[in-house]
């Protein structure tokens, strides 16, 4: 009876234990959503001017036009790249990296690609048909390096000297280990 009728919240309790790897992916997924709503609220605004953006649009539809794509397509696409003038998620993490000079640095030497890998790994979890990504152990590493680099802007935004925070986190082993398994 109770699985009857707790079935749902049994099942999402227990599906760690029944898929291990689900952990990794819901624990990854809500560290790339930490610094992605930390850098939205820091670095909010437009990818472009909103009449670069409109000018991009148009060179879209009339391309799709001049193509012979049909009016309800072309409509459709028109309606959605309208509204999608936002910084994309890899953006949002390298101005994140930018802010926090020397950690940022120390994780984009070890790999420049550091914020695509980040929001490509989030693509796959958050979309699960995808082939790209992360093995499930460097999934962990990159969140290790996000956690790291949230909690860090979160002290400076508390009021810490980014200078003060920087210092004790390079002396952390944890941090170095962490970026020293970045690929």
């Amino acid at each position: 009876e109770v699985q009857e009728r707790f079935g749902e919240a049994i099942t999402l309790l227990c599906s760690p234990f029944y898929a291990p790897f689900m952990y990794s992916e819901h624990r990854y997924a809500s560290t790339f959503q930490s610094a992605e709503s930390m850098a939205q609220a820091k670095y909010a605004g437009r990818e472009l001017p909103l009449d670069e953006h409109q000018e991009r649009v148009r060179a879209i539809v009339d391309a799709a036009h001049a193509g012979g794509v049909s009016p309800e397509h072309v409509g459709w696409a028109e309606r959605i790249l309208t509204g999608r003038n936002d910084k994309p998620l890899k953006q949002l993490i390298d101005e994140l990296l930018a802010s926090l000079g020397p950690l940022g640095w120390m994780v984009l030497d070890r790999d420049p690609n550091f914020a695509r890998t980040a929001a490509t790994a989030r693509a796959r979890v958050a979309h699960p048909g995808s082939t790209s990504g992360l093995s499930t152990e460097q999934r962990h590493w990159y969140g290790a390096a996000l956690s790291w680099l949230v909690r860090a802007g979160l002290a400076a935004e508390a009021g810490l000297p980014l200078e003060a925070v920087t210092e004790r986190i390079v002396q952390h082993g944890h941090f170095n280990q962490v970026v020293e398994r970045l690929e």
